[in-house]
């Protein structure tokens, strides 16, 4: 009993890592990153303390921008004032404002 219960689990992962892979939505590229694990993401490599002197190393390595994904959410690290100055002139309107609520309609 215990040994086909592990069978099935194992058959229940790999054919739900493949679905997930050929069957996810198509998202636009993100910036480049460290490598990071299939479940975690880069989890592991984000220290408790000392996380501006990670970010900058980091970006001596990857550049201005990093992506970042750490148990299932996605982070985007700007490492320069440019690169902040660059994304709020150029789509500042995309980023700010309040979302529109219809309760202010009336």
């Amino acid at each position: 009993m215990t040994l086909s219960l592990l069978l099935s689990l194992i058959v229940g992962g790999i054919g739900f890592i493949i679905w997930k892979t050929l069957f996810s939505r198509k998202r636009l590229p993100l910036p480049p990153g460290p490598p990071s694990l299939p479940l975690i993401g880069h989890a592991h490599l984000i220290p408790s303390t000392g996380h501006d002197l990670f970010f900058y190393e980091l970006g001596k390595t990857y550049g201005d921008v990093i992506h970042l994904k750490a148990l299932n959410k996605t982070f985007i690290i700007l490492n320069s004032v440019q690169a902040a100055v660059d994304l709020i002139d150029r789509r500042g309107t995309n980023y700010g404002g309040r979302p529109n609520l219809p309760i202010y309609d009336m």
